[in-house]
């Protein structure tokens, strides 16, 4: 306390009191004077900087649910939200759409910074590639579709009504005809393709075949060539006829013989000398649609029937 006058250095005014705010570290001088004494005091007002705090960046995470501050500061932050690693200088797993104050604090000083959730979209995830519609017959299994996806990528199956049907597969094997629909997805992130690619399933019906084998005949005791397979079917178009046990050769659906009246034939078979095996291919309108079935041709032996002599009795007449 002083009984006198306050003066003050710094060209404040005097007084007992001074209010002061230095931008720096600064010190005060106060002279008290009472008469022709006077005595000095000092008085240092220590002024602290501010932390410094700045974002660096903002970084969606692979999954893009939650993203991660990178920041600079030579203080202490501390966050709203997330995790925070002081020496990595990040804050991470915050989800995104939330938003974050970031505080740094040193010296007893503070500073914020607000962070806007970074937008994280996701990329461009193409659609499946088609295995290809399919066709089958009704007398065999059907098959597995598949379809062909991007790196990391997987598949999931719809039925015409959006039905899930299976989930992250790139086969299905479905039980009936229609159409199926697959989309694509992003293993890490989720993220689906914007469109379905359509596969089709038809499902034909098997032909029937019903065969009829035919000898060669006889002209006394030779074979004539003239052996022949008949056939009727139902579901089909086109025929192939060869010989074997089973269905061999080059031909198919498109060089097959077109059906007659729901039948077909081969015709001029030479007699055979042991026991020929023929295999009929009956096509409902697609290679992949048949019915097979084998039938024997046997040899025909043809061989001179005499008929037994006859006895009658002879009458004499003498005149």
């Amino acid at each position: 306390n002083c009984a006198g006058t306050v003066t003050w250095n710094n060209g404040l005014p005097s007084g007992s009191t001074a209010t002061v705010s230095p931008t720096t570290t600064t010190s005060y001088i106060a002279t008290c004077t009472v008469g022709t004494c006077s005595a000095t005091a000092t008085s240092t007002v220590t002024v602290n900087s501010l932390p410094n705090l700045n974002v660096v960046s903002t970084v969606c995470s692979p999954n893009l649910q939650t993203y991660t501050i990178t920041f600079s500061s030579n203080g202490t932050v501390t966050s709203s939200a997330g995790i925070v690693d002081n020496n990595a200088k990040t804050v991470s797993n915050i989800s995104v759409g939330t938003n974050v104050t970031l505080t740094a604090t040193l010296n007893n000083c503070t500073t914020n910074v607000q962070v806007t959730s970074p937008n994280c979209p996701c990329p461009t995830v193409n659609q499946p590639v088609s295995g290809g519609n399919v066709t089958v017959c009704s007398n065999v299994n059907i098959p597995a579709l598949s379809v062909t996806v991007g790196a990391n990528e997987s598949a999931n199956w719809y039925n015409n009504s959006g039905g899930v049907l299976a989930s992250n597969t790139l086969t299905y094997t479905p039980t009936t005809a229609g159409a199926y629909f697959v989309e694509a997805y992003n293993l890490t992130n989720n993220c689906k393709s914007a469109t379905k690619v359509q596969i089709n399933l038809v499902i034909k019906n098997a032909p029937t075949i019903s065969p009829t084998v035919k000898q060669a005949t006889c002209n006394v005791t030779v074979a004539n060539n003239d052996a022949k397979i008949l056939f009727t079917s139902t579901n089909g178009d086109k025929y192939n006829i060869v010989l074997g046990s089973a269905f061999t050769g080059t031909g198919n659906y498109t060089t097959a013989t077109n059906l007659n009246a729901g039948g077909g034939n081969k015709l001029n078979i030479p007699n055979p000398t042991t026991a020929q095996q023929y295999t009929i291919r009956v096509y409902n309108e697609t290679d992949t649609c048949y019915s097979d079935s084998t039938v024997t041709l046997t040899p025909k032996n043809c061989v001179l029937i005499c008929e037994p002599f006859k006895c009658t009795d002879l009458k004499v007449r003498i005149n």
